[in-house]
């Protein structure tokens, strides 16, 4: 059984997330583990992070608020009959958010962490200087971010956003796996800052390449030019009518091998798409 790490700060955008995460984890049979972080430090005989199964007795009153809450937003899951019942666990950790979501992501050894965000975020503010980037760079399994009143649907169509390395590297598993549940095409896709015929003959050849790594039925080639690639991604995003738009992650460069410093001058552009973030292995 599969991990999902669901953190909550029982905002509509963030139990948004989780109802897309339990849809998620119905196909995959996954468990979801509720998460919330109180932002103080915890006391000094307390471990980082809260098992709430344990005897309501040895919970501290902040400690049992937040776990009623938690208990509440699973109860509403668990009574909702829109699809087959999954196991749900709850966790309270005390800290910044940021590390006690990325320390029960460790601990937990989870195979996605799905986060919510507001739409008027762009890609680039999901990437830099915000609590999702700093998960980003400090988790190793996939992170999925999903805007708010975002509803579930089939994927059908999933644009992976590449450069010229392709996907080498990547961990592909997770995607491979979610596209597979839905026979979802998966739409490999670089941007060019000006037209070049030369460079788009070549980046075309390496994303074939890349296609051919991933060992997947349906995937298909598309080269886009656009002086800022944020802009390149989403109109094509846009115009395919997509489903999710997954991203790469290298650490040692940050957000640099996917979006060079002079692409990011771009004007704010907003994705209302689930975004997926892999992580080099």
């Amino acid at each position: 059984m599969q991990t999902i790490i669901c953190p909550t700060d029982y905002s509509a955008c963030s139990i948004n997330a989780i109802r897309y995460a339990d849809e998620i984890a119905q196909r995959l049979d996954s468990r979801i583990i509720l998460f919330h972080s109180i932002h103080e430090p915890a006391p000094a005989y307390e471990d980082f992070s809260i098992d709430t199964e344990a005897a309501p007795e040895s919970l501290h009153g902040e400690e049992v608020r937040h776990l009623g809450k938690l208990k509440a937003i699973q109860t509403y899951l668990e009574n909702t009959d829109w699809g087959i019942p999954i196991s749900y666990e709850t966790r309270i950790g005390y800290g910044k958010a940021a590390d006690t979501i990325a320390h029960v992501t460790q601990q937990e050894r989870a195979d996605l962490l799905v986060l919510g965000y507001e739409p008027v975020q762009g890609l680039k503010e999901i990437f830099v200087d915000s609590m999702a980037a700093s998960l980003i760079r400090n988790t190793t399994c996939p992170v999925l971010h999903i805007p708010a009143n975002t509803d579930f649907k089939p994927l059908h169509r999933i644009v992976v956003a590449v450069d010229l390395q392709g996907l080498s590297g990547f961990d592909t598993a997770f995607l491979l796996k979610l596209a597979s549940l839905f026979g979802a095409e998966l739409q490999l896709l670089h941007v060019l800052p000006k037209e070049d015929r030369e460079a788009q003959a070549f980046a075309f050849e390496e994303l074939q390449r890349a296609g051919r790594r991933l060992q997947y039925e349906y995937v298909s080639y598309h080269v886009q030019t656009s002086p800022f690639v944020e802009e390149g991604i989403s109109r094509f995003c846009r115009e395919q009518k997509a489903d999710m738009l997954v991203v790469g992650f290298k650490p040692v460069n940050s957000w640099q091998h996917l979006f060079p410093p002079t692409y990011l001058q771009s004007e704010s552009t907003h994705t209302y798409l689930p975004v997926l973030v892999l992580h080099h292995k």
